[in-house]
């Protein structure tokens, strides 16, 4: 799993730099792993924002690290 900024590989105007500058557009890469993971589902970026509504909605379980 890796945190990064989806707009640090992106071709951006200066209005964009500017009002990423205070926030960032952040995404996850992840690597899942199980019995129903494979070559074509086992890794998927999401960005940040999509993550946390699928964990509201219920989608995903956020289970916290000990």
């Amino acid at each position: 799993m890796r945190r990064y900024d989806i707009a640090e590989h992106l071709p951006l105007t200066l209005d964009m730099v500017h009002e990423l500058d205070r926030e960032g557009l952040w995404a996850w890469e992840i690597l899942w792993s199980g019995k129903q993971a494979n070559k074509n589902n086992r890794y998927f970026p999401y960005t940040e924002t999509g993550l946390l509504n699928m964990i509201r909605a219920g989608t995903f379980e956020y289970i916290a690290c000990k």
